[in-house]
């Protein structure tokens, strides 16, 4: 499990990565997501690039190689997924996109079998060492005479990679124990056709930057963070990505509805460095922990707001809970269209998080200060419980974790099983994020028809699941006169790692 300090380590940490990438400016872009790489998270870090990219003062020739790259490399990562998402933080696989200056870098990392890395070293010299020219001839022969798997064949897709760059690939490997690597892959794509003579253009984004980086996103357990342009097209593209990438719990829905708060906050409310632009420049990142979520936002104010700003945050910090929800309401209910109160955003920001606002300032100069939020979100059981009574054709569901009660009763015969069971089946996946460290579950079934059996089989494998890292007991009772149901029970203890007592009446 991972385990932090209560302000995720932060100002040392955070304050370390925000220098290594330096504040943001006109031509900069930065955004990097660790976890799961879903097709669905995938088309939608593919979509905020579109969006991003779009807004780019780049030529339609460059965006479109940035595109195609980002696209090969996000299919590299998925093809691994499967071995790499398996909910250890330094096995998280890594996607990042850097600009800076007149380059762009696009940066991925993935779990490899140490099997693996000689072939694979072998193939990215290969494909470094020869001419531009002859990639194409290479890439032609290599479609036509390799069987292409799901994992790829023979390194097409590095090959358009540098095909589309014009450079090399830089690589490297971090061993994580006797099985696996960690594999970096780094794609320099220059903006300009011809190289100039321009002392920017020195910068370089190299492997150890990427190293340095990775371990601060695993000191951190930073598992997103953009940094860039904000409006309504990269909100509503990072929503996504967070959607599709957490379960459908209490605690996502609480995410989710402080994600929009927070960064519309910038979109509306942040300040610019230069009247030349009309986007909000601003960071948006979340963190994990064993116990909470912290998200945290960054943007530009007018260093003469700032006495302003933190008055209001210390007011809305100084309120209690209950005094602060009938502020809230009263601000709503007196709101006046011409002259509309300040402060409710933050109102709702600490309302929905339940949890004080953490802020700072850094000076930028005597007229702009960089303003940092940070919200964070406990990990609660506090879970109510699904108590529903039975009928003639419906079971009695009592699951209650406080008492820690979990049982179901009498027989299963409804006539729409999808409607009686998928609530079951939902409250149980938001229980098993975070469950008990005993669950004692009782079946105590007369009878279950075919269209609930596919229901209780789902039920079954969640606890399965839980087992795995929590202690689950099934207590799985059968009249001595029902041979089906005890059978029932026998299949499903040969079939999970599940410890199920069978229990005669």
């Amino acid at each position: 499990m991972f385990k932090q300090k209560d302000k995720i380590n932060s100002k040392k940490g955070i304050e370390k990565f925000l220098n290594m990438l330096q504040l943001i400016k006109k031509d900069d872009l930065e955004y990097i997501f660790r976890g799961n790489f879903s097709p669905s998270i995938v088309s939608s870090i593919l979509d905020l690039a579109k969006s991003t990219l779009k807004d780019a003062q780049d030529t339609l020739k460059i965006k479109s190689k940035i595109y195609y790259i980002m696209g090969e490399s996000l299919q590299n990562i998925a093809r691994h997924h499967s071995e790499s998402f398996n909910h250890s933080p330094d096995k998280y696989s890594l996607f990042a996109i850097h600009k800076k200056n007149l380059k762009y870098y696009i940066t991925t990392g993935n779990l490899i079998n140490v099997e693996e890395i000689d072939e694979l070293k072998e193939k990215i010299d290969n494909i470094n060492k020869m001419p531009h020219s002859d990639l194409r001839e290479y890439s032609r022969i290599t479609r036509s005479t390799t069987e292409i798997s799901e994992k790829g064949g023979a390194g097409l897709g590095l090959i358009e990679i540098v095909k589309k760059s014009g450079n090399k690939l830089e690589y490297d490997f971090k061993s994580i124990d006797d099985k696996f690597s960690y594999f970096y892959l780094n794609t320099e794509i220059p903006t300009l056709e011809e190289k100039i003579d321009i002392k920017i253009t020195d910068y370089k984004y190299s492997i150890e930057n990427i190293k340095e980086l990775h371990n601060i996103l695993l000191n951190d357990n930073i598992v997103l963070f953009f940094k860039g342009a904000f409006n309504q097209n990269s909100l509503i593209n990072l929503l996504s990505i967070v959607e599709n990438q957490m379960t459908d719990s209490t605690i996502s829905i609480k995410i989710y509805n402080l994600m929009v708060e927070l960064l519309q906050n910038i979109s509306k409310h942040a300040d610019n460095y230069s009247k030349e632009i009309d986007w909000k420049p601003g960071i948006f990142l979340i963190t994990e922990s064993e116990d909470k979520y912290v998200l945290i936002t960054g943007n530009y104010t007018e260093s003469n707001k700032v006495a302003h700003l933190k008055e209001k945050l210390d007011n809305v910090n100084n309120l209690k809970y209950s005094d602060l929800v009938i502020e809230y309401n009263q601000r709503l209910q007196n709101f006046d269209i011409n002259k509309p109160k300040s402060g409710l955003g933050l109102l709702d920001i600490k309302k929905k998080s339940k949890s004080n606002l953490q802020y700072d300032f850094y000076e930028v100069d005597d007229k702009l200060t960089f303003f940092m939020l940070q919200v964070s979100i406990n990990k609660s059981n506090n879970m109510n419980a699904l108590i529903i009574d039975s009928t003639k054709e419906t079971p009695q569901i009592h699951f209650d974790p406080k008492n820690n009660i979990f049982e179901i009763s009498n027989r299963s015969l409804p006539e729409d099983a999808d409607e009686f069971y998928i609530p079951v089946i939902k409250w149980l996946q938001n229980y098993s994020q975070k469950p008990n460290s005993i669950t004692n579950l009782t079946f105590k079934l007369e009878y279950f028809n075919t269209a609930s059996a596919r229901y209780i089989t789902k039920i079954i494998n969640i606890l399965d699941g839980m087992s795995l890292k929590n202690t689950v007991n099934i207590y799985w009772y059968y009249r001595e006169i029902d041979e089906d149901m005890q059978s029932m029970g026998e299949e499903y203890n040969e079939i999970t790692n599940l410890n199920i007592e069978l229990i005669s009446y």
